[in-house]
């Protein structure tokens, strides 16, 4: 079973290599520190300090894969080494299986934060926080926001007569969208 999910993996990863992309990494979890045709050393946080029946287990699995002659793990530095047969089996396909063998699958489609995005949603939150706390409770930051963008749509729109695209409608629908989502 580990080897057709593997060989699964390995295709979505095939076609991400065809597009000008490497061995996949899951940052801090699994990296392909080095490779050279027939070997593939990882470093997976995974197996560090792990008991040793567990460390056999996975590298059981791993040897019972057709074309992978060898593996090596050091479970104090979190380092398997795979030695392979380059003409029966892709490094890919080898870091598919590992993937799968270890557990990563949903780690290696999952869309981490990045330390921006991070950072501008907290200042999001502390600005929410200080509308919400300033207002009494009556608003947040999205609510007067969408206040903010009806009564821009609804000046250029009655005011200034400015019924063109994308002006006042737009700033309206933006308007509406957002009050929209945030009952979901």
């Amino acid at each position: 079973m580990h080897m057709v999910a593997g060989f699964i993996l390995a295709s979505i990863l095939k076609r991400r290599r065809k597009a000008g992309q490497t061995l996949p990494i899951i940052r801090g979890q699994f990296e392909a520190s080095h490779s050279l045709p027939g070997r593939i050393r990882f470093r997976v946080a995974l197996i560090e300090n792990k008991e040793k029946t567990q460390i056999e287990t996975i590298r059981y699995e791993l040897s019972k894969i057709p074309g992978i002659q060898a593996v090596e793990m050091c479970s104090y530095s979190g380092s398997i080494l795979v030695r392979y047969d380059d003409e029966r089996i892709e490094p890919y396909v080898v870091c598919g299986i590992l993937i799968k063998v270890l557990g990563l699958e949903d780690a290696l489609e999952s869309h981490p934060e990045s330390i921006v995005q991070r950072e501008i949603r907290l200042i999001g939150n502390a600005i929410d926080q200080t509308v919400f706390n300033s207002t009494a409770g009556t608003l947040d930051l999205t609510s007067a926001f969408v206040i903010l963008i009806i009564s821009l749509g609804l000046y250029k729109i009655i005011l200034q007569k400015d019924r063109s695209l994308p002006a006042g409608f737009n700033l309206l629908w933006w308007a509406y969208v957002m009050a929209k989502g945030r009952k979901q």
